[in-house]
């Protein structure tokens, strides 16, 4: 199995927003639980490039 870097961008209710890198297995499966997951916490995630990801970091 090969691990695959995927970067997000997390949204909470109030609009407060961070970024993260995760290294997971299944992507879409990693996605689906952090959606629902973002779901039931009223807020969103926003799946972004690497770039978008060091742009962001390098802004905090």
């Amino acid at each position: 199995m090969t691990s695959i870097d995927t970067y997000l961008r997390h949204v909470d209710k109030d609009g407060k927003r961070h970024v993260a890198r995760y290294r997971v297995w299944d992507r879409d499966r990693f996605l689906k639980s952090q959606l629902d997951a973002a779901a039931k916490e009223q807020g969103r995630i926003e799946p972004i490039t690497e770039a978008q990801y060091e742009a962001d970091r390098a802004k905090h």
